[in-house]
């Protein structure tokens, strides 16, 4: 694991805002993995559930209270 992968786990873990950051680059990779997907196919649809569930947040102090629910998924697709 990198620096940077290590960092956000850290932050994650010890409830830090700065974990925020990481759905910037999160959005990077998505926006890669559909750029050199093959032709005619899509990503999955659980993977766009996750990336999701996990982007387009701004944090809140309240968050806090509730840091598991806000930051993880609670339902993928069947």
């Amino acid at each position: 694991m990198d620096q940077a992968a290590e960092d956000g786990v850290y932050r994650f873990w010890h409830h830090s805002f700065k974990v925020y950051a990481l759905q910037d680059d999160t959005e990077r990779i998505v926006a890669l993995l559909d750029q050199v997907r093959p032709e005619g196919t899509t990503l999955n649809p659980c993977f766009h559930t996750i990336v999701a569930s996990g982007t387009g947040k701004r944090w809140e102090r309240a968050h806090n209270a509730r840091w598991l629910e806000v930051l993880r998924i609670t339902e993928l697709p069947h």
